[in-house]
């Protein structure tokens, strides 16, 4: 059945039987090369169908774009892995290494590196613990305020 030889009857059933969900995919082709030739008769059933298919048509466009650019986000993605994969190598062949630096003098050895470590700690540990109160207070007067 080529759409050069549907009669006006044809088209409109043919049209009846793709609102109907009936046809083939070679028949929806031979409709809508019917519709796009422009040579029948206007009726509803037409303009109906004209404009389904030019729906049909853009959505395929715009998900044919939709799934070229989800091909570029997977690429995106593929080689941020692999780059982060490559800086990971790259750090993970290093020895470990273990130094600080005071006062532009540098320290490589552990044990002083890990003492300079533990007594910072405890500074930190030290003020938290000292303006903890302050703090906890600053906060309950900024909620009193918000809940007025």
């Amino acid at each position: 059945m080529k759409s050069n030889q549907l009669t006006q009857s044809e088209l409109e059933t043919l049209i009846g039987r793709y609102f109907n969900a009936d046809t083939t995919e070679e028949e929806e082709e031979i409709l809508r090369h019917a519709l796009a030739t422009g040579a029948y008769q206007s009726s509803q059933a037409v303009g109906e169908a004209l404009a389904l298919m030019s729906l049909t048509s853009t959505s395929r466009k715009v998900t044919k774009s939709r799934h070229r650019f989800t091909y570029l986000r997977h690429a995106a993605a593929i080689l941020i892995v692999a780059a982060l994969g490559v800086v990971w190598l790259m750090n993970f062949n290093q020895p470990n290494v273990c130094e600080t630096y005071i006062a532009g003098t540098k320290i490589e050895e552990k044990q002083m590196v890990m003492s300079i470590i533990s007594n910072d700690l405890a500074c930190m540990s030290e003020a938290a613990e000292y303006f903890a109160p302050d703090i906890d207070a600053q906060f309950d007067d900024i909620s009193k305020l918000l809940e007025n």
